[in-house]
């Protein structure tokens, strides 16, 4: 695939723009006839069926409940000074904005739905290593991590 690309660079600039064309031709249905698509905005905080995916989740892990296979963590290291209101009122915007961040899963008549919960305040937890030695630091900030 990067043998594609590479080509892709030495085409001339009039090459590269008729193959921008044709593949903006191909992709749309129609033969290149424009399509007018949009995504509206959910009024509402409510219920709403699953997508599948969420319902392949849902299943395994009714399956297997609690099993944290599917659970995906991650971890970040910043250096520096840290503005920890900045912080919050970042990720309380991105939570303000992604329903699905601020969303579970419940059961309603027997079905599965997704129930998407209103915008709150965001807080961080904020855990201080600073008094600790060095690899004391580390050691704890692992163990915090694996908890």
């Amino acid at each position: 695939m990067s043998n594609s690309f590479a080509r892709i660079k030495e085409l001339s600039p009039e090459q590269r723009d008729l193959l921008l064309r044709r593949l903006a031709q191909v992709s749309r249905p129609g033969h290149g006839q424009p399509v007018q698509m949009s995504l509206s905005r959910r009024d509402d905080a409510g219920e709403t069926p699953l997508s599948f995916a969420q319902e392949r989740q849902w299943f395994l892990d009714r399956l297997s409940p609690g099993d944290p296979a599917y659970i995906i963590t991650g971890g970040l290291r910043l250096v520096g000074k840290l503005s920890v209101p900045a912080l919050s009122a970042t990720l309380g915007e991105i939570m303000r904005r992604h329903d699905t961040l601020r969303g579970t899963i419940r059961t309603s008549a027997g079905q599965p739905v997704f129930v998407v919960h209103p915008p709150r305040p965001h807080e961080i937890a904020i855990i201080d290593l600073s008094t600790l030695e060095p690899a004391a630091g580390i050691i704890e900030c692992k163990r915090l991590y694996a908890e």
